[in-house]
């Protein structure tokens, strides 16, 4: 439905972005305040961070009980898709905070300034199974607390206007903002991978802007405005420039052939930087995608087949990569790509069915998968941490790791089982209905032949899913009959309380869909075209 418009600058303007407010507010404030506290004290400002969020989350659900309307003369949407891309991502970014709060290397960035510890965090890192030494060749600092949670914070702000805008270049400007603040986190375990992944990532993520505005401008040369409802898709001459535009989007979702980045920035990145990468950015740029369908008006065939052009190889290249990962951060990563070729399974039907219904089932798959992803990535940093050897080298870690996972943490391996079966779309759990979701889609947008893909790709990944839990309950590895695993760390409290959480909400919208659907749907009903 149409909703009423705001009148410019008025009072209805500033309550439309107030979350987006409340977070830059938020970042700035702990970007400021960790300049007065000590080291020690510093390093709770992720939690503060966390309940910025959270006030922004709250915030949101005031703004969507106001709507459905327009503010900023049309150029930003406050209806159910903006509330429900808000309440996902924000989501994400609250968990991934949590996460942050004492993980490596803030914790230890506080410890050093009561125990002198600066030269043994200097010590050179072991390339896992290469016999070589990596350096850490950068300040062995790391990113101090104030500094990670206020552009995680500017991050999410950027995050969430994708979801809102109506506007190309209010798009580019917020997808810029959620992007140049990622850099410095993925680098920020100052290690050579680390850096080599951020530089690859900077570079492949200024190309990508560039093709965006490349793309702006031909739109713009050929309707002479920058407006969504403007803007025809079914109009060939401006196909072109939506196509290169789109492509800045593509490549934050990680879609083939735009993937190369991921794995690299997965691996090397602290567990709750590649949990926020995965869960939040995804969601944030699927958000803009999901915008652009609904006020994008009717898509000609062409754009149709682009997008299942690009969600069969993005499924089989993720999927038949991960078979085949010995590495747990970049089997992470490339099952993330696979789960973008699920996504874009949703957005291929939404653009043939009216919008509200292939992006219905993306919602949903959105909202099961983000949980799912943080609850990994964390799993992934108990196991990093777990290593008597240093943990940044952890991003190299072998599958093998997870032998014995039960023996030593049962709670932690029960949670783990869960988010493996989520994201193999088992029963009982959300990923059940997720994946169930996009598959009817797909079948009711007629798209047969991209049905029968994901549900063959289904199959490879419940295979390494399995694989996993299977190792998860083996016995730990053993060499010359004792126990070859030694110095098992205690897990970082959080990252366990993440995960638990997690799974938690994963059985239960896996036993309670209504849960999961009703909100999204009715939500998706108040719609500002």
């Amino acid at each position: 439905m149409n909703g009423a418009v705001g009148s410019g600058m008025g009072w209805l303007s500033s309550v439309g972005v107030l979350p987006e407010i409340v977070l830059i507010g938020t970042a700035l404030f702990v970007m400021s305040t960790e300049m007065l506290l000590g080291r020690r004290q510093a390093s709770r400002l992720p939690m503060l961070g966390a309940l910025g969020a959270i006030l922004a989350l709250l915030a949101a659900g005031h703004t969507y009980r106001a709507g459905p309307y327009s503010v900023f003369l049309g150029a930003i949407a406050v209806d159910g898709w903006t509330a429900v891309m808000r309440g996902i991502v924000i989501g994400a970014g609250v968990l991934a905070l949590i996460s942050g709060h004492h993980s490596h290397p803030l914790a230890a960035w506080a410890s050093r300034a009561t125990k002198g510890e600066e030269e043994k965090e200097c010590e050179p890192e072991r390339d896992g199974g290469s016999g070589r030494e990596e350096e850490s060749f950068l300040p062995p600092e790391g990113t101090a607390p104030g500094e990670f949670t206020g552009l995680i914070l500017l991050s999410l702000a950027g995050l969430t206007f994708l979801a809102a805008s109506r506007d190309l270049l209010i798009t580019v400007i917020a997808l810029e903002l959620a992007s140049l603040p990622l850099y410095p986190l993925v680098v920020r375990a100052r290690t050579r991978a680390g850096v080599e992944a951020g530089v690859k990532y900077f570079l492949m993520g200024a190309t990508a802007s560039a093709v965006m505005l490349f793309g702006l401008s031909l739109i713009v040369g050929v309707s002479g405005t920058t407006r969504y409802a403007a803007v025809r898709f079914s109009n060939t001459d401006e196909l072109l420039g939506i196509l290169l535009f789109l492509s800045g989007l593509f490549f934050k979702i990680a879609a083939v052939p735009f993937h190369a980045w991921m794995p690299d920035a997965y691996e090397a990145a602290p567990a709750p930087v590649g949990a926020f990468m995965a869960a939040a950015v995804k969601a944030g740029a699927f958000g803009a995608l999901g915008r652009i369908v609904i006020s994008g008006g009717a898509a000609p065939q062409v754009l149709t087949l682009a997008v299942i052009g690009l969600a069969a190889p993005t499924l089989f290249l993720g999927n038949g990569a991960a078979l085949f990962q010995q590495r747990l951060g970049r089997l992470w990563g490339y099952s993330s790509i696979s789960h973008t070729g699920f996504l874009l399974m949703g957005i291929a039907a939404s653009l043939q069915l009216s919008a509200t219904g292939g992006l219905v089932a993306t919602a949903v798959y959105l909202a099961a998968y983000v949980p799912a992803v943080i609850g990994g990535f964390c799993i992934l940093g108990i196991i990093e941490n777990s290593s008597p050897e240093d943990p940044l080298a952890a991003g190299k870690r072998s599958v093998d790791r997870l032998k014995g996972f039960f023996t030593r943490s049962p709670f932690l391996a029960v949670a783990f089982t869960i988010t493996l079966a989520s994201m193999a779309g088992l029963p009982p759990t959300a990923g059940f209905w997720a994946k169930l979701s996009v598959f009817k889609a797909a079948y009711e947008a007629g798209h047969i032949g991209l049905l029968l893909v994901a549900l063959f790709n289904s199959l490879m990944a419940a295979y390494y899913y399995v694989r996993m839990i299977r190792m998860t309950f083996s016995d730990p590895e053993t060499a010359g009959g004792e126990e070859k695993e030694a110095g098992w760390r205690k897990p970082p409290m959080l990252y366990g309380i993440v995960a638990g959480f997690s799974a938690i909400v994963l059985l239960a919208l896996g036993i309670f869909p209504a849960a999961l659907f009703d909100p999204i749907v009715t939500a998706m009903k108040r719609i500002v075209l």
